[in-house]
């Protein structure tokens, strides 16, 4: 019994040795460098049948703070319901009096416009996406003449894309760059192949994340965060109150705040594809796999706001580093209490009852990460009961190896 003791206070010792070595991997000598914080404000959903009034409220507080915002703007929006890809009732074009809004904002140097979509109705009831699976001729005509309606009304080429639902395929790729856009600004859950010459540029914030992105960006090693906050006009409580996250009063608080910070440079998508130095798919597909390591993989209080930026170069070894030890530490800890569970319960019994209980445990534990990982889709609470399990199993190992060699002994 006193053996059986020894190794498990190993294990702790183990365990603790992991979670030092962790921080100091994560923490040790981390020094904040002096950078620009850009931040890109992108309204989605401004169509003929949008609320107006707090649209003109939005701009205004963009005028009057001398900042740009990006609108995404749906050309001709369906009069019936978006979600249904079977309606087939009339598309409403911009009215006169909403491009007229549009044109003096933009020209007045406030307003930077992109196509959002079409008609923003989706082909695929369970999946939403307006352009996601369709031909390549059909996604060229639709983008085509959203883009040419947009520009005869603003009078400015319109050179960037924000599919609805944030949702797009590769075809939808090969169709911007054969019409001349050069970004694309959905959010991160999409593709990026190395072979596009689009930038892209995706959204990673709310509004209610933003101040916490803002003190993430300032800690960050990186340097050259960015922050692309996506709202729209139901995120404000005069025009929804069940989903309204902000009023208008506190939005425009909001951003005076932002104005008056030193390090926080305020663009349009426009600007900042030409003041951000690397905006390729590369940089992309790094940010989405370094929010899989973090966001989908660790508990929140590990990445933080970190979710909430575009970084130029996430550090994706720390990351992975970071996840190793934080299921690895999972690991030891409940293969230290099955040791010690299996040393008081199963010591009692024969030899073959302890060997006949450790593959029971095996074959459930195949059985339970079969079930785990059946379909690739794994996310931290199935990571931390595959690691669980895996524990479970080496103390059981390591239990009926002890035991079984005091039995020859």
């Amino acid at each position: 019994m006193q053996k059986a003791s020894g190794l498990c206070r190993n294990f702790l010792v183990l365990l603790l040795l992991v979670c030092i070595l962790g921080s100091l991997f994560c923490y040790y000598g981390k020094q904040v460098p002096k950078k620009k914080l850009y931040v890109v404000f992108r309204l989605d959903d401004y169509s003929a049948k949008s609320s107006t009034d707090i649209e003109v409220k939005i701009i205004e507080a963009f005028r009057k703070n001398g900042l740009p915002i990006t609108f995404g703007v749906i050309p001709f929006i369906l009069e019936g319901d978006l979600q249904d890809p079977s309606s087939s009732k009339n598309i409403i074009p911009l009215s006169p009096l909403k491009g007229d809004i549009l044109r003096d904002a933009v020209n007045e140097g406030t307003l930077d416009i992109a196509l959002h979509g079409f008609s923003h109705q989706t082909n695929n009831v369970r999946k939403m996406s307006e352009f996601r699976g369709m031909d390549l001729g059909i996604q060229l005509e639709r983008l085509g003449q959203g883009k040419n309606f947009l520009e005869g009304i603003v009078g400015d080429p319109v050179a960037t894309f924000v599919p609805p639902w944030n949702s797009y395929d590769s075809i939808t790729l090969r169709a911007l760059e054969q019409l001349g856009f050069s970004t694309i600004s959905a959010d991160l859950s999409g593709d990026a192949p190395e072979y596009s010459r689009l930038k892209f540029l995706p959204a990673v914030s709310d509004i209610s994340q933003l101040k916490d992105a803002v003190k993430a960006g300032r800690k960050s090693l990186d340097d050259q965060p960015v922050i692309v906050v996506l709202f729209h006009n139901y995120d404000f409580k005069e025009v929804d109150e069940t989903r309204g996250k902000i009023s208008y009063g506190e939005f425009a608080e909001l951003l005076s705040w932002l104005n008056f910070q030193e390090d926080i440079s305020i663009v349009s998508i426009s600007q900042a594809t030409k003041a951000i130095q690397e905006l390729s798919s590369r940089r992309f597909v790094s940010n989405k796999i370094n929010k899989l390591l973090t966001q989908k993989l660790l508990p929140s209080f590990f990445w933080n706001g970190d979710a909430n930026l575009y970084l130029k170069n996430p550090k994706l070894m720390t990351s992975f580093v970071l996840v190793l030890f934080f299921y690895f530490a999972i690991m030891l800890l409940w293969a230290a209490v099955a040791f010690y569970i299996g040393s008081l319960v199963l010591r009692r019994f024969v030899l073959n009852v302890r060997r006949s209980a450790f593959f029971i445990s095996i074959v459930l534990s195949a059985f339970s990460l079969i079930f785990i990982f059946y379909d690739l889709k794994v996310g931290m609470k199935g990571m931390v009961t595959a690691a669980s399990v895996l524990g479970v199993n080496i103390g059981m190992f390591f239990n009926f190896h002890f035991f079984q060699r005091q039995s020859l002994d």
